[in-house]
């Protein structure tokens, strides 16, 4: 396809197997930083991750993004300028009583963000604490389906798949149903004055179906999930040799 050089106002990101290899210590190549950097000044660039803040912040500082930041799956947006919290969505009081449930029966363990904390904290640690996101790390493929199926019948909810940092299996994301990518960037066009036609999206997960909902140009890393490469518009070179740079070159500068 033809690229539309200098006609888009954002890029918007996904962190693990887009940014960095998928795996929780890596850290954006020099190439990419520079790449991300250099485009900060002639686009928005934000990110769209499942991660808490707590655990994308030094990936946030390190390629100085300066913009609007979707986190914990879209229940959470941070502003990076101001360096603060916008806003949030939480997982109503209903949902967690009926998640408990299910998710107590896990194999895995079942993390949940908390900002408070300052750290992850389990299911079984939970208290009080506010809830913007459950995580179910390292799942296999037949547990995932059941739970997936066990998860579809709660109401106030979405569950999205993201490859794991434990090799071979998958994470589940579990958030309010008005809290994915898709409603993050939404608030983005809201705040930013930005039509949908504006933002290029880059990912690799299940999870980022609901980003490409909200995005002009849907671009998938060569290490995306079949299911993404399917709807998506071009197919960049996967995370291991950069790619988010080559989409950069190709269809900001």
């Amino acid at each position: 396809m033809e690229s539309r050089k200098r006609t888009f106002k954002a890029i918007i990101c996904d962190i693990d197997g887009t940014l960095i290899i998928n795996r929780k210590d890596a850290l954006p190549s020099k190439r990419v930083i520079r790449a991300i950097r250099k485009a900060g000044k002639l686009v928005h660039v934000g990110i769209a991750s499942s991660r808490p803040l707590f655990v994308a912040k030094h990936i946030i500082e390190g390629l100085e993004l300066s913009g609007l930041c979707i986190l914990c799956g879209g229940s959470q947006i941070y502003n990076a300028l101001e360096k603060r919290v916008v806003w949030e969505k939480e997982i109503g009081p209903s949902s967690i009583t009926l998640l408990r449930k299910i998710l107590r029966k896990s194999t895995a363990p079942v993390i949940i963000p908390s900002e408070l904390r300052k750290s992850n904290i389990l299911l079984a640690e939970l208290g009080n604490d506010k809830v913007l996101q459950f995580w179910v790390h390292g799942v296999d493929i037949d547990e995932l389906y059941k739970m997936e199926k066990a998860l579809s019948k709660i109401r106030g909810i979405c569950a999205h798949r993201i490859p794991s940092w434990k090799e071979g299996l998958n994470d589940l994301s579990i958030t309010h149903e008005k809290a994915s990518k898709e409603h993050g960037v939404y608030y983005l066009t809201k705040t930013l004055g930005l039509a949908k036609e504006d933002i290029i999206a880059v990912g690799d997960g299940l999870n980022d179906l609901p980003l490409f909902k909200m995005c002009g140009l849907r671009i998938a890393m060569g290490n995306a999930a079949p299911e993404l490469k399917a709807v998506a518009d071009y197919v960049a070179p996967p995370v291991e040799k950069d790619g988010i740079v080559d989409v950069i070159e190709k269809f900001i500068f």
